[in-house]
């Protein structure tokens, strides 16, 4: 698995992410070990990103970007698809383990989790006319879809950033210009 840069800005879609010491991320959907790995089994599906901070936290982040085009699905659905991604996640990183990269990522995912660190699970939507209320709705929804796992689930974006989360995000230049 390939480590980001701490500090580095990393693409993903029309936005941009940075994550400053003491964050270690990766970039789990573009990661030969989840294209090579679980990928490959249909309708499997990985999260943009994922991490540890430091010692107490561990993070999957879905980055979706509806600025520019309609949204196809609900929002129950869009938590439904989120939480199987989760899953799909969890399980591409546990079958990684034993197929191949650096065993030390994998050991510092696996023993967060095992260690019970709080987990995060953030869906950093970007939409037109996202109200606070169906930000909230939908955080609710992916609570539910998630409690097997974690209730710690924010719904965050640009204008409403993740309390508690020292990273950055912005857009990239001409983002959502038509060619």
């Amino acid at each position: 698995m390939s480590e980001i840069p701490s500090g580095e800005w990393v693409p993903e879609g029309s936005l941009s992410f940075q994550f400053p010491a003491p964050w270690r991320m990766w970039k789990w959907d573009g990661d030969s070990a989840f294209k090579d790995g679980i990928r490959r089994l249909r309708d499997s599906h990985g999260v943009d990103f994922v991490g540890v901070r430091g010692t107490d936290l561990s993070c999957f982040i879905e980055v979706k970007d509806y600025r520019w085009h309609k949204r196809k699905w609900s929002n129950d659905e869009l938590a439904t698809w989120l939480a199987q991604k989760v899953r799909d996640t969890i399980a591409g990183i546990v079958g990684a383990r034993y197929r191949r990269g650096n065993e030390e990522d994998w050991k510092l995912h696996l023993g967060a989790w095992f260690a019970r660190r709080s987990l995060a699970v953030i869906l950093w939507l970007e939409e037109k006319h996202l109200k606070k209320e169906e930000m909230a709705f939908l955080t609710d929804a992916l609570k539910r879809k998630l409690r097997w796992l974690t209730t710690r689930v924010l719904v965050a974006n640009l204008a409403d950033p993740p309390p508690g989360f020292d990273f950055k995000a912005k857009s990239l230049p001409g983002a959502g210009q038509r060619q």
